[in-house]
């Protein structure tokens, strides 16, 4: 699914993968924000939206 497609339907808690070429990364939704997490569950921070965020390929967990 594309990035939008992503915010329209990620859940409250939820967690949701990109992957773009060989490198993956995450983000969770809390308190209706995305946030960036880490796969050992820890958030990192406010999600940046980036070109490389947009060009991934997304997927909810």
């Amino acid at each position: 699914m594309t990035l939008e497609e992503m915010i329209d339907n990620i859940q409250e808690g939820q967690v949701a993968m990109a992957k773009l070429n060989r490198e993956k990364w995450f983000v969770i939704k809390l308190k209706g924000e995305l946030y960036d997490y880490s796969e050992d569950g820890e958030v990192l921070g406010f999600a940046m939206v980036s070109l490389k965020a947009v060009r991934a390929k997304w997927t909810l967990l």
